[in-house]
């Protein structure tokens, strides 16, 4: 979406660990854009960069690097010029920005920055306030982000919309689900506190009481500091002989794991978007969410999934009751859901929208430069 002829190069200031960075740099490099991605951080073996973008690897490792590696940052944006500076997240690399006192900037958002990190403490909230002021553009990935952050600061420019999307041809439905004699409830999170798997599982032990003929599962993929508490949640719940922990996986096995379920549940206590419940609903599952942050964005309530109240295990298990005993319903939610995600958030669409926000931000700057 750059001119004829034109390549615009960006650079992208981001952790290269993300897998949401990755795709980012490769939808814009899809759209003509000559990308660097400047980063302190590693990538995993699955976050591999095509040979089209250029990295740059800072000195200084984080959490010290998000102050040290300021000169180092601005010899690379010297040297390589980029048309304005892609920041993606307000905590860290958001102060590394700040310090670097380059212009323009495009600041993105990404979730615990600026819906938790604020409420750690004054210093904290500070510095959140302090990165988003510095930015001359901001991007959100979801409305609930873009309202908070509203609370915290007054913007120079409306806040733009960019929400993460997801790849349609590797999320999509298992042909033969219905085959399928044994409902597997699931989810794919972090073992946080903030996901609510505690209320997954008291959930899933209410359903099981409620039908002790029906043949069920649950399967709970990533790992986190709370997997030892939740194993034993599930021995005191007496369902831990229906549970698989399956510890953390690569993104790349994301799909497959979630071609394994009936149902997806989210029932997280704080989310900045959902992207998980869209991965969900893109493989032409029916899905269960909390009513929290970002996640009523990404579901249509009785048409792709059911929305309820958070930390609320019987709600999730009356949820989760209609969905395995009655089959059509699934069946038409995890369609609507895969429709759903196609129409608003393929990867594709949203790449589209960040391309015009590209465009609309070389544009003015075009302008208040003439």
């Amino acid at each position: 979406m750059t001119n004829p002829g034109e390549q615009v190069t960006v650079a992208f200031l981001a952790a290269m660990s993300s897998i949401h960075t990755v795709r980012w740099v490769h939808e814009m490099a899809h759209h003509g854009y000559n990308i660097h991605l400047i980063t302190m951080h590693s990538p995993t073996p699955h976050n591999l960069l095509d040979k089209q973008i250029t990295l740059h690897r800072l000195p200084f490792a984080a959490p010290h690097g998000y102050v040290l590696n300021t000169l180092s940052l601005r010899a690379i944006l010297r040297r390589i010029k980029p048309a304005f500076l892609h920041t993606h997240y307000a905590g860290g690399y958001g102060t590394l920005s700040r310090r670097t006192c380059f212009h323009p900037t495009l600041l993105s958002f990404w979730g615990s920055d600026v819906l938790l990190v604020p409420s750690h403490s004054k210093w904290k909230n500070w510095m959140i306030r302090a990165n988003l002021l510095a930015a001359d553009y901001l991007a959100s990935t979801s409305v609930a982000m873009k309202v908070q952050t509203e609370r915290l600061v007054k913007p120079r420019r409306p806040i733009a919309l960019t929400p993460f999307g997801v790849d349609g041809t590797t999320y999509y439905p298992r042909p033969d689900r219905e085959s399928s004699t044994v409902c597997t409830i699931g989810t794919v999170k972090s073992l946080e506190s903030v996901y609510g798997i505690e209320y997954l599982l008291r959930a899933f032990a209410i359903v099981v009481k409620r039908n002790p003929n029906r043949p069920l599962r649950l399967l709970i993929v990533g790992g986190g500091s709370l997997r030892t508490e939740l194993e034993q949640l599930a021995v005191e719940l007496r369902v831990a002989h229906l549970t698989d922990f399956t510890g953390k996986v690569p993104a790349c096995a994301v799909p497959d794991y979630l071609r394994r379920l009936s149902v997806y549940v989210c029932l997280s206590l704080s989310e900045s978007f959902g992207v998980s419940v869209l991965e969900a609903s893109a493989c032409g599952l029916p899905v269960v969410v909390s009513d929290v942050g970002g996640l009523p964005e990404v579901v249509k309530d009785g048409v792709t999934g059911f929305i309820i109240p958070k930390q609320n295990a019987e709600a999730a298990a009356g949820a989760i009751e209609r969905l395995i005993t009655d089959p059509q319903l699934a069946a038409d939610m995890g369609c609507a859901g895969r429709a759903f995600v196609m129409e608003h958030y393929e990867q594709k669409y949203t790449g589209d929208r960040m391309a015009r926000l590209y465009c609309d931000i070389l544009r003015e700057e075009r302008v208040g430069s003439a």
